[in-house]
């Protein structure tokens, strides 16, 4: 049996798991096998060919897209109003095609050679392509401004951090993640069976209930849905109109799927005995606006323009992109503090937090991009936040059945069977995977190989469930194994959830070179005073300064419950802020 003790978040954990992903990290950059010439012209030649007869096959099923109303696979997961853009554009020479093609031509071969495509490399290295724009452009290494799009940040790879940047992984090895290594659905590891229904395993695993959660506030989550806008989206696959497309009739649910689906389609098969969705009920994708995600951007929008006057006021006869700027950079610091030394400690615990912004762990010359086992699993984990909850396998019935109900219907969407398809969508590891990866002593480790391996980190009650409906431990989602741990002490996150934020955080702080504590008295950082101002600073006191005057008392750690010992609600005018005579010269 596997030692339980080698899950747990030790006082080095970071700095192995750091040493780790950055000796993997180099090993890839070193591996990167090159294909011949003519080869690469042959598979975009055929990718060119593939996105052809896909847009062909797209116009063939329109029609009966046409007819539908409703789409249960992993396109629509509460974002059909977005536009994203087309994934194959109609013109002949347009740069989207090209991507598409090259794509293609990847993982055919990948394919043919039998290795994962992330081991081909890039296609700079033909004539047919070249490096793009972005690692082309001139930055400016003296400006103390972020560009909009990110670019810049890092002088070596300009790109790297850039808006609209796909995910990286932890866990690199696709054959975890994927049935064939390169992009179909996982299976079950012993049997080769299809892996459970989600809907199965939503009913099975979880609860519909809500377990207040004495030690922390709404607004964690809150701020934590606020922080995953700013971090991550991932795009929904459209048809090359940009519409969206349908994958289940409308006549029934459950195995009824269209004549013709779309090859990206992927159901969420709704078991004929499910005890929620019958055959008369179905979803609606309809998006209603989150008036608490509304007042956080309202009044971060306040604190901005708060603090562009105050710059107006101190160093006045400037320029509007003066005042925008600099109060745009002195925004983002703040925030940044708030996440690291407010919102973090609550969530992983003060004890990872501090490994999280340990000086030890200086500037990163890597690749900013978001994991995707953060984005897909591990910060999903606020759905069972909501409301005001613990994270655990508790989840208020809102989520599980009732989400963006349409008016007059008895039933919504299923966000946790959702959470669970996406991540096999994207070729997540499995949960086993991910414990492997974060044990301490990672190289003697071995996976879980029973349930009962679980113990004690999840609940006797959860590990009986995940047996009435896995077919074995190696199959259990990471969503699922994440959610329903334990949580560490002081902390909202169990051990697998937490090390994932503690190295999602840290390489976004590690790799960002205009980060709030970075290059003090240099031209592109603040000075000393100027930080020790921003480090005084607080949610409490972002909401003290730009509520509509009702709020007069405040507690200071506002991620946590008031505490008569340890939290006690104050007035406004006790909590620290910026003074503004040190940013005089800025």
């Amino acid at each position: 049996m596997p030692d339980v003790s080698a899950f747990l978040i030790e006082d080095d954990f970071l700095a192995s798991l750091v040493k780790r992903f950055e000796s993997k990290a180099s090993q890839r950059q070193t591996e990167e096998i090159h294909i011949p010439e003519d080869e690469l012209t042959e598979a975009l030649r055929i990718g060119r060919k593939y996105v052809e007869q896909w847009e062909k096959l797209e116009n063939q099923i329109s029609k009966e897209v046409r007819k539908t109303e409703e789409n249960h696979g992993t396109t629509n997961v509460g974002e059909k109003s977005m536009n994203y853009p087309c994934r194959h554009a109609s013109k002949p020479h347009d740069p989207e095609v090209a991507a598409e093609s090259k794509e293609a031509a990847v993982y055919l071969v990948a394919r043919k050679l039998g290795i994962p495509a992330e081991k081909i490399g890039d296609f700079p290295q033909t004539k047919n392509f070249r490096n793009g724009a972005d690692d082309r452009q001139t930055c400016d290494a003296t400006s103390k401004f972020r560009n909009i799009d990110g670019t810049c940040n890092n002088l070596a790879v300009p790109s790297y951090g850039k808006s609209g940047s796909i995910f990286s992984r932890l866990i690199v090895n696709s054959n975890e993640g994927y049935g064939d290594g390169i992009g179909a659905i996982r299976t079950s590891k012993l049997t080769k069976n299809p892996l459970p229904s989600p809907c199965s395993i939503s009913t099975a695993v979880l609860v519909n209930d809500s377990v207040p959660n004495p030690a922390v506030t709404l607004l964690a989550m809150q701020w934590g849905q606020f922080l995953d806008h700013d971090l991550t989206l991932t795009p929904t696959f459209k048809n090359n109109d940009g519409k969206e497309f349908a994958c289940c009739s409308t006549d029934s649910i459950g195995t009824t799927l269209l004549t013709t689906p779309h090859p990206e389609c992927l159901p969420i098969i709704i078991p004929l005995n499910d005890s929620t969705y019958n055959p008369s009920v179905d979803g609606d994708g309809r998006v209603n606006e989150q008036p608490l995600l509304t007042v956080m951007h309202t009044i971060w929008l306040r604190e901005h323009n708060r603090i562009a006057g105050f710059l107006y006021q101190f160093v006045p006869n400037q320029t509007d992109e003066y005042y925008y700027q600099h109060a745009r950079r002195i925004v983002i610091a703040v925030m940044q503090h708030i996440i690291y030394t407010e919102y973090l400690p609550v969530i992983i615990g003060p004890t990872l937090a501090a490994q999280v912004m340990s000086p030890e762990n200086g500037y990163y010359n890597g690749n900013p991009a978001v994991f995707t086992e953060f984005s897909l699993a591990a910060y999903r984990m606020g759905h069972s936040q909501t409301p005001a909850q613990a994270v655990d396998n508790s989840f208020a019935e809102d989520l599980t059945s009732q989400l963006f109900k349409a008016k007059g219907e008895k039933l919504g969407m299923d966000l946790i069977s959702f959470n669970i398809q996406r991540g096999r969508d994207h070729g997540l590891p499995p949960y086993v995977s991910m414990l492997y990866y974060l044990a301490s002593n990672f190289l003697l480790q071995t996976q879980p190989t029973s349930f009962d391996h679980l113990l004690p980190r999840t609940s006797s009650e959860v590990v009986s469930a995940m047996k009435s409906v896995y077919e074995s431990v190696y199959d259990v989602d990471l969503y699922i194994g994440g959610v329903t741990e334990k949580p560490l002490p002081n902390a909202e996150l169990g051990p697998t959830f937490a090390g994932i934020f503690a190295i999602q955080f840290l390489n976004l702080r590690r790799t960002d070179r205009f980060f709030y504590t970075n290059n003090i008295g240099q031209p592109t950082g603040f000075t000393s005073n100027q930080l020790e101002q921003i480090q005084k600073m607080s949610m409490a006191r972002i909401i003290c300064s730009n509520n509509d005057g009702t709020i007069k008392e405040i507690q200071p750690n506002v991620f946590r419950t008031p505490d008569e010992l340890l939290n006690k609600r104050i007035p406004c005018n006790r909590i620290t802020g910026i003074d503004w005579n040190y940013f005089l010269k800025i």
